[in-house]
């Protein structure tokens, strides 16, 4: 029998079982639902200010957490420096995208897209859609494809590849919610609400098959 283990093959194996615990999904759901809130009231800060709560409580939390159900794991010096730059990536990343997303949403939206409008013109639409109508019809579109790419740049760095269908889930919400006739708010919180009942059905499983460990009394 074969005993030659790949070493870095189980750390990836591991690893990845790690991503399995849906805490990550809630955490994004929420903040993208908080969007659509912040969007339906006119309160840009609040995504802003569950990112800045969210981001640094939340490795602690999952540490935490996992420890509790799956015990602690050494891992060799290269998945360490990976997961190290990772967290600085993502801390970085994150709060980038939170601000100045948000930020750039409500600047674009209140400010630059009838000044846009009146400059575009499409030709052979007719009068029944002009170049104001697209423009704020599809004004998430920007936030969308941020959404998107950061999604993508999560299933690689986490091998998790159910953030490839987060990132088309992404786009056809906010591509299709003006076509239906959505408004804006709404297919937001659509978008984040489909990610966070992701989320929770991968904790209530993960917590279903990793119980907490009791420790025996010595």
């Amino acid at each position: 029998m074969d005993t030659n283990l790949d070493i870095g093959k189980l750390e990836r194996k591991v690893y990845a079982s790690f991503q399995q615990d849906g805490l990550l999904d809630l955490g994004i759901g929420l903040i993208i639902t908080t969007f659509g809130i912040s969007m339906a009231y006119d309160m840009a800060y609040m995504p802003g200010i569950i990112a800045g709560v969210g981001i640094p409580v939340w490795p602690r939390l999952q540490k935490r957490f996992l420890a509790r159900r799956i015990g602690h794991v050494s891992f060799g010096e290269a998945r360490q420096a990976r997961m190290s730059r990772e967290k600085t990536f993502y801390k970085l990343f994150f709060a980038a995208t939170a601000l100045l997303g948000v930020g750039a949403f409500f600047v674009f939206a209140k400010m630059f897209v009838p000044a846009l409008a009146e400059l575009i013109v499409i030709p052979g639409l007719g009068t029944s859609l002009s170049s104001r109508d697209l423009l704020s019809t599809f004004v998430l579109a920007p936030i969308a494809v941020i959404g998107a790419l950061t999604f993508g740049t999560l299933a690689y760095w986490k091998q998790a590849p159910r953030f490839y269908a987060y990132a088309v889930w992404s786009l056809v919400v906010v591509f299709a919610g003006p076509l239906v006739g959505i408004e804006p708010p709404v297919y937001g919180m659509i978008w984040g609400a489909g990610i966070t009942i992701s989320g929770a059905v991968l904790l209530a499983r993960f917590i279903a098959r990793h119980p907490v460990i009791r420790e025996e009394p010595s």
